[in-house]
């Protein structure tokens, strides 16, 4: 519903709300701040807020044969944080579980940011947030039940489908709401339940990992590692990835946890020798019996750097090396 972008003034930085009014688009002051360098985590971290709070409310549920709304819910944790842990238990839909999620770690890195600015700024920013839900809920009322807007100078406008944020990227963009609701389509509620759960796993593992080259995709969805990607390595020398992968709702799919390392085969060559086209080969299977925990998947994340040929080795029935997860289908099959 709103754009935040930052503009210095007078030895300041300003931090400007620009929305639609009645009258087009308006630019107002949130607040000042003394540094772009304290300005700038503030900013963006409101426009993460923004977008995650105002895509699911703007977009229908297209998962049935009739579309709906999603629900709304999630705009009260924007001015109570006590509404803030509900952000990490809905199990609506993969798709509103991701966007709550962003919404979640979004206000938390709002908080972090507001640590290094003083008490007014941290005021103003909590109005603006009030501001920002007060006239979407209000907006959302009139679209829902016919209920008239308040006409005042300074209202907001919102149309449905016409949201006005910066970001819609990183979970909140279309594809990824088609990419998650495609495996739910012929899935029962509780087994959607599950798989909001399973995601949430994934998302935590990838953000909190320090693995630099730690990649989310969600059309497994998957979290892997493959630290050779874009690295030239020399000729002889093994290239391993490994991936942490969920249950898939669709029956043609994996139903299960597990984490599968595999072995990078070059298939073509260029006129210097460098691959120009390869594919993976399993090496190892770790079937899980149940969802692991976040800190379980992290210690595969962070390790497998240094850890991936060592791993490659490890036979059936033993256990990944600084790891709780056993092998199920070794290096030797």
């Amino acid at each position: 519903m709103t754009i935040y972008s930052q503009h210095p003034r007078r030895g300041k930085v300003q931090v400007l709300a620009t929305y639609r009014g009645p009258d087009g688009v308006v630019s107002a002051t949130v607040t000042s701040i003394e540094s772009a360098e304290l300005a700038g985590p503030v900013v963006d971290a409101l426009n993460r807020v923004s977008a995650a709070a105002t895509v699911p409310v703007s977009v229908y549920d297209e998962r049935g044969e009739t579309n709906e709304m999603y629900p709304s819910a999630h705009l009260a944790a924007l001015t109570d944080v006590a509404a803030r842990a509900d952000l990490l238990t809905t199990t609506h839909s993969t798709w509103y579980a991701m966007a709550t999620w962003l919404l979640h770690e979004a206000l938390t890195d709002l908080d972090d940011a507001l640590l290094a600015v003083p008490v007014p700024v941290r005021t103003s920013v909590q109005v603006e947030l009030e501001t920002e839900a007060r006239w979407l809920c209000l907006a959302l009322a009139e679209y829902t039940e016919g209920d008239e807007l308040p006409q005042d100078d300074d209202r907001r406008v919102w149309d449905f489908g016409e949201h006005l944020v910066a970001l819609v990227e990183g979970g909140l963009a279309d594809r990824d709401r088609e990419m998650l609701d495609r495996h739910e389509v012929s899935a029962a509620a509780r087994e959607v339940v599950e798989a909001t759960h399973d995601l949430r796993v994934l998302l935590e593992a990838h953000a909190r990992s320090t693995e630099p080259d730690v990649e989310l995709d969600l059309f497994g969805p998957v979290v892997s590692v493959d630290p050779t990607f874009a690295v030239d390595v020399p000729d002889g020398e093994e290239r391993y990835e490994i991936s942490v992968h969920v249950p898939v709702l669709d029956p043609r799919w994996r139903r299960r946890w597990e984490i599968s390392l595999h072995r990078w085969v070059d298939d073509q060559f260029d006129q210097d020798g460098y691959a120009a086209a390869s594919h993976t080969e399993e090496v190892l299977c770790c079937a899980l019996p149940e969802r692991p925990e976040v800190a379980d998947v992290l210690q595969v994340l962070d390790q497998a750097r240094d850890r991936l040929t060592e791993w490659a080795d490890t036979p059936t029935g033993e256990v990944l090396e600084g790891t709780r997860f056993v092998v199920t289908q070794g290096a030797e099959n």
